[in-house]
């Protein structure tokens, strides 16, 4: 269901702006001064590029309209387009992938903890996220042998399998344009390249959480609250082994908000709410309970080893926008983003940064107060976030708002929409002469006479005769006031028979 933009979502896209544009002239200021220039040329270079964009979005939300005939008329053709790119961007991504791996972690400290050695036992690690991510690595290599490529592969198809839910995920939340570009940059970004390349637990712990979210994602359309109590525990798991994993509620809180209309009580949404919100306590408590009985501490000892782990300390801003190797990676990343400011204001009925916006304030915020781990410092999530992010911004060129028009096609009907729910086209073919289309995200085709307004054909059907007002042209004759019109029967006349 459609939902209309409110204050929220305009403080969420200046906070996107704010963002976006900070972190783009920062980053081309810094890599002017890293090459000898002035740093005033990357903040003249960012408004210039910024400038370009706007003209560019300006010119798609136009052309869109003109370009969705043939995409509706091969819509099978796009599809497996569609396929094709993306197999395309995981081979890229894989050849990449295998290029460096010569630069993997074999004398990481994972590695070197989970290594198969007789009379050895594997040390009992406190943080959840890591013990797990220790014992598949080490079953692993009991499996295959002490080879430090074995677990490189390990970090790779975790990777993959992560990126590959998510894709499906972005596709039906967000469309096809913004599942491609957010696969392109995951696969082909250096940043995720390196992070398979690195042992480390945040691959087990971000393939647990696509798994979370792409259920939350399967839960929109017609809701059901039940399924959001199932959410809920996994939700919680996932929060217990790592903090960032509560960033689930957010997504969840956005998928039972985006389908609630405006003319009915919110009565499912709240048990929705509610069950999630159950389902997340119960399971964090159900973990607490299962690490104390595995570990034979009790409850409070485990609750307050958690929370000593994951409490805020200080106040501190961290630098946030690049991961300290390549700042034109960061820059180029930011430049992509630039697209979802103006794509913001295509189309005035729906927005599609409300998750992830909210969980870049909250990692930003985490971050800044120091809750993340140095195993699992967060950053790699702000990166995913703004892949996706940037993504969206690029999907949201080819939408429009809703717009009623007149459609004719060769005496053909095509009604077309790109479905918000799976991200793809939609088509229906009824023989009739014309058909007003309408829809939050429809996109109608109109003929359009030169001069930009709409051309209606003539009515193939016949229209009445027009009225004619009666008027009396000839002479009434005076009759007198002894004439009778009643025509005399006789008494024995028997109309019975």
């Amino acid at each position: 269901m459609s939902w209309k933009k409110n204050v929220l979502s305009y403080l969420l896209w200046i906070a996107y702006v704010l963002i976006t544009c900070s972190a783009l002239v920062g980053l081309a200021s810094l890599f002017c001064a890293e090459k000898g220039f002035e740093t005033y040329w990357g903040t003249l270079a960012a408004v210039l590029y910024a400038a370009v964009v706007s003209v560019i979005v300006f010119f798609i939300h136009r052309l869109v309209v003109q370009a969705s005939v043939f995409v509706v008329k091969n819509r099978g053709l796009f599809l497996l387009l569609e396929a094709v790119f993306a197999v395309m961007l995981l081979a890229v991504g894989l050849v990449l992938r295998i290029q460096g791996m010569g630069e993997g972690g074999g004398t990481s400290l994972y590695y070197e903890t989970a290594e198969v050695v007789l009379g050895q036992e594997i040390p009992r690690i406190t943080h959840g996220a890591v013990f797990f991510y220790v014992q598949l690595l080490h079953g692993v290599l009991a499996l295959f042998g002490n080879y430090a490529a074995v677990g490189i592969w390990v970090q790779i198809a975790l990777q993959f399998t992560a990126f590959l839910i998510l894709f499906f995920t972005v596709r039906k939340l967000a469309g096809s344009v913004a599942a491609l570009v957010f696969l392109g940059i995951c696969m082909c970004a250096p940043f995720m390249v390196q992070s398979a390349l690195s042992l480390s637990p945040e691959m087990l712990f971000f393939c647990l959480t696509t798994l979370a979210a792409w259920l939350i994602a399967m839960g929109r359309g017609r809701l059901r609250p039940v399924w959001y109590l199932p959410v809920g525990i996994l939700t919680a798991v996932c929060g217990y082994l790592d903090v960032t994993g509560f960033m689930l509620l957010i997504w969840g809180g956005a998928v039972i908000c985006c389908q609630r209309e405006e003319a009915n009580v919110p009565v499912r949404e709240i048990w929705a709410a509610l069950l999630c919100l159950a389902g997340t306590a119960l399971g964090f408590a159900g973990c607490i309970l299962i690490d104390a009985f595995l570990s034979g501490k009790t409850f409070v000892e485990i609750a307050g080893a958690w929370w000593l782990l994951y409490s805020p300390e200080g106040f501190r801003f961290p630098v946030a926008v690049g991961n300290g190797e390549s700042e034109l990676e960061s820059i180029v990343l930011m430049g992509i983003m630039v697209f979802g400011i103006f794509s913001f204001w295509c189309d005035l009925q729906r927005e599609r940064v409300r998750a992830a916006m909210l969980s870049v304030c909250s990692v930003i915020l985490a971050a800044c107060y120091g809750v993340f781990t140095s195993e699992m410092p967060g950053f790699f999530y702000l990166y995913l976030l703004f892949a996706i992010l940037a993504g969206v911004g690029v999907g949201e060129c080819f939408r429009t708002a809703e717009v009623p028009e007149r459609i004719k096609e060769d005496d053909i009907i095509l009604e077309w929409e790109l479905s918000a729910d799976h991200g793809e086209w939609e088509k229906g073919v009824e023989n009739s002469d014309e058909i007003t289309a309408t829809g939050t995200d429809m996109i109608s085709v109109a003929q359009q006479a030169p001069s930009g307004e709409i051309k209606f054909i003539e009515n193939p059907l016949p229209l009445p005769k027009k009225h004619e007002k009666r008027v009396l042209d000839f002479p009434m004759k005076q009759f007198s006031e002894n004439d009778d019109f009643d025509y005399s029967i006789g008494a024995d006349d028997d109309f019975d028979i």
